[in-house]
């Protein structure tokens, strides 16, 4: 859920940085980068914790996965 969520967020924002690209604005590329440095730090904290055998829910998706799975 939360990785689905990240790439589409980080889609739409490239074609948001594509249009600005041709304008000559910065911020979509930056967002982006931010976006991308978002998913390897949540990427790394999921894993860890998976790791350590812990149970931790993602304050935005856990209700919205929960929701979908039926619970």
């Amino acid at each position: 859920m939360v990785f689905g969520a990240l790439m589409v967020l980080r889609i739409g924002f490239g074609v948001v940085a594509g249009i600005e690209a041709s304008l000559d604005l910065v911020c979509g590329p930056m967002v982006s980068m931010v976006l991308g440095l978002l998913t390897v730090i949540l990427w790394i904290l999921l894993m860890i914790k998976a790791y350590q055998h812990e149970l931790f829910r993602v304050p935005i998706a856990a209700p919205i996965a929960d929701g979908i799975a039926g619970k």
